[in-house]
């Protein structure tokens, strides 16, 4: 991969995460790509320069423009210029990856809002239907079910 690569060359530093100190440098899935790059001008060049490359190589474009630049526990200073150089916009934590809030605090009983409201809005038209009780408990089991499950699976639910 093009970005191993990089990282070998020292063209790249990925971002050091926890008290493990996990050394992340991406995260992919199907069509979404989450870059965690150094805080540097250099780091941010090289990776538009290799992301130019896979577009060039690959025949495929990359949508700057629904990209964002998530800047983490940066404040002010030549940094606030940086999502100029991708042409992308610049977002605040938390964010929503993957339909999971990155950078809110699961501990807390609000950040558990969304799956509530996401249940009672696929409840709604189900109440207006003329089903049975039974009818009713398989789509609960089979559909509600997995909205908590998807984000039980990443956070850990609060008593």
């Amino acid at each position: 991969m093009v970005l191993n690569k990089a990282l070998g060359l020292g063209l790249l530093r990925g971002a050091i995460l926890g008290d493990d100190m996990v050394h992340m440098t991406h995260l992919q899935f199907t069509d979404d790509t989450m870059l965690f790059l150094n805080p540097n001008l250099d780091c941010l060049l090289a990776t538009k320069r290799i992301l130019r490359c896979f577009e060039v190589a690959s025949g495929l474009k990359i949508n700057f423009h629904k990209s964002c630049l998530v800047k983490v526990g940066k404040k002010g200073g030549p940094e606030d210029r940086w999502a100029a150089v991708f042409h992308c916009k610049e977002a605040k934590l938390p964010i929503t990856y993957l339909g999971l809030p990155l950078g809110a605090n699961p501990i807390s009983k609000t950040f558990w809002n969304p799956v509530i409201l996401k249940i009672e809005n696929r409840l709604a038209p189900w109440k207006r239907r003329f089903l049975s009780k039974e009818g009713r408990l398989v789509l609960i089991k089979e559909v509600l079910s997995s909205i908590p499950t998807y984000y039980m699976s990443v956070f850990k639910i609060p008593v």
